[in-house]
């Protein structure tokens, strides 16, 4: 809620031609407490009175409504706003020989967690200057990126995967999209050792927790 907030007072006091936020109560909220939103699917009873946590997830979203109608006040009726969740949510459920080594990983690597990834995420775009009603079929995270690529007139890799969702109409006088071999750079790796800190480890177990490394 505090990133909610301080992201509401720059676009208030400073007005960005760019903002970026991400809002991360969803997330843990499928992740630690699916069991509670949908406890038949692990075959428990449901609970009752200070152990229900039945509505948890659905008010998290309420809550990211209530964050995001102060942030969309915020930025003004003119500005284009992009949501997209990171991936979708469900039970951590397998049946079967599937479902033994399911519980065997999960108890391995993810002890604590009873939500787990789906591929159907949200994606939402709202652009004044672009009213285009289009239904943008089956999409993936890869094809986020050359889309916003596109709505921002900026050069698609040949070497980037996925398609650009929409196609954004452009006037002849501004910068046309255009594509170029790589937006790789020549630049040197950098030294992982320069970008220490307290909380490295903390994160490593959160990432490792979501299955994003191993």
């Amino acid at each position: 809620m505090a990133k909610a907030k301080a992201t509401e007072q720059i676009l208030r006091e400073f007005k960005p031609d760019f903002t970026a936020v991400y809002l991360r109560l969803t997330d843990i909220a499928q992740h630690k407490f699916w069991h509670s939103y949908e406890p038949e699917a692990f075959g428990l009873g449901v609970p009752a009175g200070p152990e229900d946590l039945s509505q948890l997830i659905p008010s998290s979203y309420e809550l990211m409504d209530e964050l995001l109608a102060g942030l969309l006040k915020a930025a003004g009726e003119d500005t284009s706003v992009i949501i997209l969740s990171d991936h979708g949510g469900g039970p951590w459920v397998l049946s079967g020989l599937r479902g033994v080594v399911g519980r065997a990983i999960r108890r391995a690597y993810h002890p604590e967690y009873s939500g787990h990834h789906r591929l159907d995420g949200i994606l939402v775009f709202d652009c004044p200057a672009h009213r285009l009603a289009k239904n943008i079929g089956d999409a993936y995270q890869i094809d986020f990126v050359l889309t916003v690529l596109g709505f921002f007139g900026l050069p698609l890799a040949e070497d980037m995967p996925g398609r650009a969702l929409v196609d954004w109409p452009r006037n002849p006088n501004e910068r046309q999209q255009r594509r170029v071999p790589t937006n790789e750079s020549d630049l040197p790796p950098i030294d992982p050792h320069l970008q220490e800190s307290e909380v490295d480890d903390e994160i490593q177990r959160q990432l490792e927790s979501l299955g994003y490394i191993q």
